[in-house]
């Protein structure tokens, strides 16, 4: 038996809990550094910054969505690290 607060579960419950959770976009909101880009994703307001020294590229709103979710998808698509997955994003779409 496991405790989680004042349930008792099984070891197997716990494990199966863990294994059906949701990878949303939460997950990958953070800050990053991807070669030399200082990258902030934040799916609260939402907002997507990838900066290089000064601004370079900032998207909010339904457009902050959208880059976010191609971002997660990618990562999620090919089983890639958060930070290649924004590198594609950079590679992809963004021309610096």
């Amino acid at each position: 038996m496991v405790m989680f607060g004042k349930m008792k579960v099984t070891f197997l419950e716990t494990i199966n809990f863990f294994m059906n959770m949701e990878l949303n976009e939460t997950w990958i909101a953070g800050k990053y550094t991807v070669n030399s880009y200082k990258v902030e994703i934040n799916t609260a307001l939402p907002y997507l910054s990838i900066d290089r020294g000064g601004i370079d590229f900032f998207s909010q709103g339904e457009e902050a969505s959208e880059n976010i979710a191609l971002i997660h998808n990618n990562w999620l698509k090919n089983g890639c690290t958060i930070e290649d997955s924004i590198q594609w994003f950079i590679n992809t779409y963004l021309i610096f």
